[in-house]
């Protein structure tokens, strides 16, 4: 898919990311004024909305910055409170997938737009085909020790998913 409505018509896509934010929901601060499931159910009517036209690629743009700031955070939190983070470590082995598909299209990796993003790259790649996660995952992000093996032994199981059974599979597999 090129657009986030084409995306979010998907069915198995529209239900992980609807799964993905239901899991984050629980580390948010509660807000009175506001219900959570009335925000996500907003928030995917309007990634679905084809006259928005938004694209995929830029919605990638700057993702290790992105991670750290808003995926790491809520994955952390959901550990200490022994919670589970299937969507959230799921993120993790898609974009990952998605880094290594891209040393493969020159084209698309032209335009992707990261820090360092030939070397973040080449280390999503090397993890991909080694299936070994910890190196990448400990360049890119500053997961607490008492938690990196859970992370990294999740991330590479997702990763073995997506590799055998394709995407279509795993995302089914994920929620």
């Amino acid at each position: 898919y090129e657009q986030v409505h084409d995306a979010l018509a998907d069915d198995d896509l529209h239900r992980w990311l609807n799964d993905y934010m239901g899991e984050v929901m629980p580390t948010l601060p509660h807000v009175a004024a506001l219900d959570l499931d009335v925000y996500r159910a907003s928030l995917l009517q309007r990634f679905a909305n084809p006259a928005i036209g938004d694209r995929l690629l830029r919605l990638a743009q700057d993702t290790s910055t992105k991670f750290q700031q808003t995926l790491m955070p809520p994955l952390i939190l959901l550990l200490e409170q022994g919670g589970a983070a299937r969507c959230l470590t799921a993120a993790l082995a898609l974009w990952m997938t998605y880094l290594d598909a891209l040393a493969r299209n020159p084209p698309t990796r032209a335009q992707y737009q990261d820090l360092d993003a030939e070397d973040l790259i080449a280390e999503a790649s090397a993890a991909c085909r080694s299936g070994d996660v910890t190196d990448f995952l400990r360049a890119r992000f500053a997961l607490p020790a008492a938690h990196e093996l859970a992370v990294s032994t999740l991330v590479s199981q997702q990763l073995r998913v997506l590799r055998e059974q394709g995407v279509r599979a795993a995302l089914q597999s994920f929620t």
